[in-house]
């Protein structure tokens, strides 16, 4: 009956005997040198003095003589190096991880910006806040009307000011009203208490409104003074997008962005992203990178969901306007073909949840937005109300968005031939 030397890894360079070998005889198309015992290990070849012995597919020890195919190795001829490896893997795990420089906030947490915002609590205080920005350079959050509700802020409206405004790119929230207002002070101690920076109140006239600029500009030269503070990257936040998707999308641009990802989350950092309009084609794939088997089926029915609403408003299957003429003047034909090239960019780690807007995620990983609009400027938005640092936008025909104030924005591609600072007419800003 024919034996075979059991190797337990591809990696190993030594087999387990299945039962005493006799010197001479011929096992797994190797020349058996010396009576081995059964369970001992086989050397598969030709190694010198020095070598290290892999078993399991890892290192278990060093050879202390040369030996050839067939050797019996044991303790007569193996050093066991078992100390020298714990501390190397002991230091390779308590290794520094890569740093940045960024502004530190009291929680412990970081920013990478520093900005001073203003936020209007009533669409009365747009104008006021416009003009305070234009004297002052600091940027503002519009009270939109027509989200409003006689005037007021809605309950969406507030919970999107509050998660905003806890960015930790900001330095300071400078809240303002026009009159008395009950949510102005409520938001304030919302924000107060999570630890922001907060500023403002009414300001009714003229003599209020330059003591308003006066404390802005004070802040922004404070803001200014603050001295960055090197911080390991564990922490870091990134939205990740694409839009005008070409054939160098999928090839290079969203590769690369997915290898920051990964490199991103090995460090203990986080990833977002979205764009549920363009997942059909390959939710299967995203599922298949799901932690849990529930996460996997939430985003197959999450898919699903978005296919059958965009039949309902419009009438057409989501394949029947994905991909864009741009996207198929640039080379792309199916809308499987786009959505597969998309998701590179958030990288090849598990996918750990969806989160609601303003949910900030427990641990760090791979996280799918829960947002209907599929605009970069919108991932970036809720991305920063989850707690986004940076804002990456990959696109391959030419795609130019509004800056978001409150965080940092990167765009890049993989096509040589664009100009990224270009806007391309055929891209939906909401689709």
């Amino acid at each position: 009956m024919s034996r075979s030397i059991f190797v337990i890894d591809g990696k190993d360079n030594v087999g387990v005997a299945p039962a005493k070998l006799s010197a001479g005889e011929t096992v797994s198309a190797l020349t058996i040198r010396e009576e081995i015992p059964a369970g001992h290990k086989v050397l598969l070849y030709d190694l010198p003095a020095g070598a290290t012995i892999i078993k399991y597919g890892i290192p278990i020890g060093r050879l202390k003589e040369d030996l050839k195919a067939g050797s019996w190795v044991h303790e007569h001829n193996l050093i066991d190096i078992t100390e020298e490896l714990c501390e190397e893997y002991g230091s390779r795990f308590l290794k520094e991880s890569p740093t940045i420089n960024v502004f530190p906030r009291t929680d412990g947490g970081f920013g990478v910006a520093n900005y001073v915002m203003l936020f209007p609590t009533s669409v009365k205080a747009n104008a006021l806040a416009k003009r305070l920005s234009d004297q002052t350079g600091a940027f503002w959050l519009v009270a939109d009307p027509n989200l409003s509700e006689g005037g007021r802020l809605s309950e969406k409206q507030k919970h999107d000011l509050i998660h905003t405004a806890l960015s930790r790119n900001i330095y300071a929230a400078f809240l303002l009203d026009v009159e008395g207002s009950e949510d102005l002070t409520k938001i304030a101690e919302v924000l107060s208490t999570s630890g922001q920076k907060v500023i403002g109140g009414c300001i009714s006239g003229p003599e209020e409104e330059k003591e308003a600029e006066d404390k802005i500009l004070e802040l922004l030269a404070e803001a200014e003074r603050t001295e960055r503070v090197k911080r390991p990257v564990s922490g870091l936040t990134v939205t990740v997008h694409c839009a005008g998707s070409d054939w160098t999308t999928a090839l290079s641009g969203n590769p690369a962005l997915g290898i920051a990802a990964d490199h991103i989350v090995k460090n203990g950092g986080y990833v977002f992203m979205d764009e549920w309009n363009g997942f059909p084609g390959s939710e299967h794939i995203l599922a298949a990178r799901a932690e849990t088997k529930v996460l996997g089926a939430e985003i197959i029915k999450k898919v699903k969901g978005v296919r059958e609403g965009i039949f309902q408003r419009t009438g057409k299957h989501v394949e029947d306007f994905n991909p864009l003429p741009s996207n198929k003047e640039g080379g792309i034909t199916t809308l499987v073909e786009k959505s597969t090239g998309n998701i590179k960019k958030a990288g090849s780690t598990p996918i750990r949840g969806i989160l609601k807007p303003g949910e900030h995620p427990a641990a760090p990983g791979v996280y799918l937005l829960d947002q209907e609009c599929g605009a970069p400027a919108s991932t970036g938005i809720y991305g920063a109300m989850s707690g986004a640092h940076i804002n990456v936008l990959v696109s391959g025909v030419g795609y130019l968005y509004d800056e978001i104030p409150h965080l940092l924005n990167i765009r890049q591609t993989g096509n040589q031939d664009i100009d990224m600072g270009s806007r391309h007419s055929t891209v939906d800003p909401c689709g």
